[in-house]
């Protein structure tokens, strides 16, 4: 899941991505996902990210973070 807010205190509307026509309750699936934007000039942003098992996140080729934090189906957590 990807949420993208100019402020930590929106509300986030995130959807998470998999494959199109894939079954999702499938086991030991790996899909890599990327997405691209472009901001005009920012002086800062917060990104609050979170998967099902496992992501890592980089910025223009840089390495930031893994994640996310160890979680349950019922309340999961996201690192901002």
């Amino acid at each position: 899941m990807l949420a993208i807010a100019a402020r930590a205190d929106v509300p986030l509307t995130a959807k998470w991505i998999w494959l199109k026509g894939a079954d999702v309750h499938a086991y030991n699936q790996t899909i890599v996902a990327q997405q691209t934007f472009s901001l005009a000039k920012p002086q800062h942003a917060t990104l609050r990210i979170t998967a099902d098992s496992f992501y890592r996140l980089t910025l223009n080729g840089r390495w930031i973070n893994d994640g996310p934090a160890r979680c349950w189906p019922e309340h999961f957590q996201y690192d901002s």
